[in-house]
């Protein structure tokens, strides 16, 4: 995965370890070679910023995750997460981990189901029986029942 300097930063500051270890709905922990492999960017990212004029920080940097490590990721990121004046960080990491595990997925399953067409069909077919039971009630109003009123009462001396 392609990631900028910003990207990395915040990546490596959701990889700490999480409260809820232990219990039956903590996500995955990070692997030791996951944080590596960030620590490394990290430190080729920053070694070059404090380094000779000649050499400048990466503009981009290519960092290479498991599909595990993307899931865990796809868990951890926040897409609302905002770092400095980047407030759609969050959203363009997400879309990169996405299209990473898609791109994986494509490579050992072949094609994904297109989710868009999928679900609009099944709308369809949902909206159209809705539109069917709907008509037949209108048409066959079954069988009515009677109308029930109160028995008529006296008035009484508070009644007037």
């Amino acid at each position: 995965m392609i990631l900028m300097p910003n990207e990395v930063l915040l990546i490596e500051s959701v990889l700490s370890p999480t409260e809820l270890v232990g219990h039956a709905d903590s996500p995955p922990l990070p692997t030791k070679e996951m944080c590596l492999k960030l620590g490394s960017a990290l430190y080729e990212m920053t070694s070059r910023a404090q380094g000779t004029e000649t050499t400048t920080p990466p503009a981009t940097l290519e960092v290479v995750f498991t599909d595990q490590e993307l899931w865990i990721l796809r868990e951890r990121l926040n897409i609302f997460a905002v770092l400095g004046d980047d407030t759609s960080i969050g959203v363009r990491l997400k879309t990169k981990i996405y299209e990473e595990l898609r791109s994986n997925a494509d490579k050992l399953e072949g094609p994904t189901i297109n989710l868009v067409e999928f679900a609009k069909e099944d709308l369809d077919a949902k909206i159209k029986a809705w539109n069917d039971a709907r008509a037949l009630a209108d048409t066959d109003p079954g069988p009515r029942k009677k109308r029930r009123t109160r028995p008529a009462v006296e008035p009484g001396p508070y009644m007037s």
